[in-house]
């Protein structure tokens, strides 16, 4: 894992994505010396053990988002399980 200060993240964002994307390195992003939150991997989030949504549901968060009806995130975690 790699942790860099907000500010050089901010000017390389582009650059540390890169990185992230094709050599797999966790970049912790650090505001005022305190870890705030990761650039990960998309593959590493979306694992074979992460449960899937089909195309369908995918349509229908993002018809209720455009609609302001319903909260699409809530949607999301129910059809989770």
């Amino acid at each position: 894992m790699i942790a860099k200060p907000l500010a050089e993240t901010k000017a390389h964002l582009s650059e540390m994505m890169d990185q992230v994307q094709y050599h797999h390195p966790n970049v912790m992003i650090l505001r005022h010396r305190q870890p705030c939150t990761m650039i990960v991997p998309v593959d590493e989030v979306l694992s074979s053990s992460s449960p899937s949504l089909s195309d369908g549901q995918i349509a229908a968060l993002f018809a209720d988002l455009g609609k302001g009806e319903g909260n699409a995130v809530e949607g999301l975690l129910a059809s989770r399980g």
